[in-house]
């Protein structure tokens, strides 16, 4: 067993695509950040219409989490 001797050497086992450049993976990584965003933000608009309307913040939640947040 060896000792790293540096930060890339410990990220070795991360599978990563080598077709593609590092700006390539860079900007798709990008992609996913503000993808991730976006759905924070639409289900927050959401839970923020109903809530507004008088729903209650469990049945609120729940209905965001079964519409925007889905595993």
């Amino acid at each position: 067993m060896s000792i790293a001797k540096n930060f890339e050497e410990t990220l070795g086992f991360l599978p990563h695509d080598e077709s593609k450049g590092p700006f390539a993976r860079f900007a798709a990584q990008v992609a996913i950040y503000f993808g991730a965003l976006r759905d924070g933000l639409a289900a927050a608009h959401t839970y923020s219409a109903l809530t507004a309307r008088g729903v209650p913040h469990d049945r609120a939640i729940k209905q965001v989490f079964e519409r925007h947040l889905k595993a």
